[in-house]
């Protein structure tokens, strides 16, 4: 009886611990805490099957449009200390989607298309630390009031949102801030009463915007001076003149090769200045001589040398071709073999005037010795 209560007891605990993942995710531990990444499932709201006790929570990548009340409560999912819902089409969320994420500190909304912001979205979050809204669409975005309310929220990104506008009051309910980036707006100036409440901001952020660079930007970077890490985007394209400058003075030092000259127009060679200082010559103005046409030839183009190479070779291979046909070639040549008569026979007894062989050399072209004999002695 005491070892079905113990197997009961451990069966129990390990229920507990073992995580059932979902279809398409992956569950493991990073840093000790329980995640789960659904990415790229095509999920069109939180399913009701990921684990009670996910600590991260990854649904990045699918069409999740909305966000509905008590959402993350109701399904029990409440011990989720990140939230990343990136790249999704969330567009409306309720005013208490959040609500009992008592332990959430991270939450990333970016890259959806969010178009307003209610302060109440995130005000009975007491851990929140991280909130990432940027690449969503702000434009009609009424900027009067707060925009968000947050006590412990200390990085607030809200970059690439087509931001028109801030107000006095729109980081006033921020006291713990310390990163603000508003890269990528529509802004136009910056006042340092916007900033003024943020009083533990350590970093500011405002690249990218079309601000129009006055009075009221000369003060934000005097206000921003000393403690807070700030670049001031005015004074950014004095610098990218001096750059420029420093850029063109460079390529203008830099002297230009006579082997580069083929490469321009026939129009502009008389334009085209060669300095003095070429690699090649290593001499002055005055003592530069010329070392042979085949060296300035190369010198000149090396494409043009290289063609005269070709051409040449190939004349002097026609004419070593034509020679080789005209003349004969000497092992083509066999000499006859000189033959000589060498027997100059009569017949002494009939007193016969005529030799047998008159002349060996044309002995095959000659009538047969036989027949010759029975023609000139017939038989009797």
């Amino acid at each position: 009886m005491k070892f079905l209560i113990i197997m009961t007891i451990i069966g129990w605990a390990l229920s507990k611990t073992i995580i059932n993942c979902p279809s398409g995710c992956e569950c493991d531990k990073v840093m000790n805490w329980r995640r789960v990444r659904c990415v790229s499932q095509n999920f069109l709201n939180i399913g009701d099957d990921i684990p009670l006790n996910v600590e991260i929570l990854d649904i990045s990548y699918n069409q999740i449009s909305e966000l509905f009340q008590d959402e993350f409560t109701n399904l029990g999912l409440k011990s989720i200390r990140s939230l990343n819902i990136s790249h999704n089409k969330v567009g409306h969320m309720h005013l208490n989607a959040f609500k009992g994420l008592n332990k959430i500190r991270t939450i990333d909304l970016s890259f959806n298309v969010i178009e307003y912001i209610l302060q109440e979205w995130f005000v009975d979050l007491p851990n929140l630390k991280e909130l990432y809204m940027n690449n969503n669409n702000f434009f009609k975005l009424d900027a009067k009031g707060p925009l968000i309310d947050s006590k412990n929220l200390e990085i607030l990104d809200i970059s690439n949102c087509k931001l028109t506008q801030l107000t006095v009051d729109s980081f006033s309910k921020l006291p713990r801030l310390e990163t603000l980036k508003l890269d990528g707006n529509f802004l136009i100036e910056i006042s340092p009463a916007i900033i003024k409440p943020l009083r533990n901001l350590e970093m500011l952020s405002v690249g990218d915007n079309p601000f129009n660079c006055g009075k009221v930007m000369n003060e934000l970077k005097r206000f921003t001076k000393g403690n807070i890490k700030y670049v001031d985007p005015c004074s950014k394209p004095k610098l990218q003149a001096v750059e420029k400058s420093q850029k063109m003075i460079t390529l203008e030092e830099k002297p230009i090769l006579e082997h580069n000259l083929w490469m321009y127009d026939d129009d502009e060679e008389e334009n085209v200045q060669v300095e003095d200082n070429i690699p090649f010559c290593n001499c002055t103005k005055l003592n530069c001589e010329s070392k042979g046409l085949l060296l300035d030839i190369i010198q000149l183009s090396p494409v043009l040398s290289l063609v005269i190479a070709v051409i040449t070779g190939f004349m002097l291979g026609l004419i070593i071709a034509c020679s080789v046909q005209i003349t004969p070639s000497k092992a083509n040549i066999q000499r006859r073999p000189k033959r000589y008569s060498i027997i100059r026979r009569t017949y002494m007894e009939n007193n016969d005037p005529f030799p047998l062989v008159l002349n060996c050399e044309n002995v095959f072209e000659s009538t047969p010795i036989a027949h010759r004999r029975i023609e000139m002695y017939p038989l009797r």
